[in-house]
């Protein structure tokens, strides 16, 4: 799996790193996970950075991702930090949310994704380093 995440502040933030190609199936599995996770309490804050991954995704697909996310919703706001060639599946994925009643909303910088949700950009690059570290020595393995 070429993702991972981490929960802060007693369930109430959540970091997401992502690498590499990424397909319909691995996010589904992966949002099935976070589902079921314990620690991830309602109304959660998310910053998920794609920003080293590459989607190969249809638009059916980004829609029925963003249905999914408002089947359970466990996140009150959604910052994605995706690359510029990314745009339009993230502002397709962005608008099917909100119609749904979930704020997500696409950056190309973590300072600006920080800055919406209200949290220090630095300590959060700081911790997006740390999973994205683990993350590759876990696929080294």
């Amino acid at each position: 799996m070429s993702n991972t995440y981490a929960v802060y502040n007693s369930g109430k933030i959540m970091l997401e790193y992502w690498f590499g190609d990424i397909y319909y199936e691995e996010l589904l599995e992966h949002q099935i996970k976070q589902q079921s996770d314990d620690r991830v309490k309602v109304f959660s804050n998310e910053i998920v950075d794609f920003r080293d991954a590459t989607f190969h995704l249809t638009d059916t697909d980004v829609i029925q991702m963003s249905e999914k996310l408002s089947t359970n919703m466990l996140l009150k706001k959604v910052a994605l930090v995706i690359n510029r060639q990314d745009w339009d599946q993230a502002s397709l994925y962005s608008k099917n949310a909100w119609q749904l009643d979930v704020e997500v909303i696409a950056f190309h910088t973590l300072e600006a994704a920080c800055a919406w949700i209200g949290l220090d950009s630095t300590n959060i690059e700081k911790k997006l380093k740390q999973l994205k570290a683990g993350l590759l020595v876990e696929s080294d393995c």
